[in-house]
């Protein structure tokens, strides 16, 4: 099985590579964070100063800022969620570097075994 990049390499599944990986989290990092600065170029205007009454004034405010509040929250959780899939990427790289360290073991076992098993075959036959 062959994993396929964005770019058009390939890559054997069996064999994931940090760099492949941290490269796709990167981008949509990247992806996000463009995203965020398209829709707000400008920096947040205060509409509470639009009304001469200091009661509409302070509610406005107030208003405006639990809206701020909500969105530093939503991009908060992005944050962490970002973070938890960087962790877990994290632990498929290393999970996939040991079962490919016990895969050579076993193979190397396995030729072992197969040496020892001739040699004493070859030591009935000559017995």
């Amino acid at each position: 099985m062959t994993t396929y990049t964005m770019n058009g390499h390939s890559h054997p599944t069996t064999q994931v590579q940090s760099e492949i990986l941290m490269g796709m989290v990167g981008n949509q990092v990247a992806k996000l964070t463009r995203a965020q600065w398209q829709f707000r170029a400008l920096p947040e205007r205060f509409k509470c100063l639009e009304s001469a009454d200091p009661q509409i004034q302070l509610q406005t405010a107030l208003n405006q800022i639990e809206r701020l509040l909500h969105k530093n929250t939503q991009l908060l959780e992005s944050v962490l969620l970002l973070s938890r899939a960087l962790n877990d990427a994290h632990s498929l790289i290393d999970m996939n570097e040991s079962i490919s360290r016990l895969d050579r073991d076993k193979l190397k076992l396995s030729h072992d075994f197969q040496v020892c098993i001739k040699q004493l075959r070859s030591e009935e036959v000559s017995l």
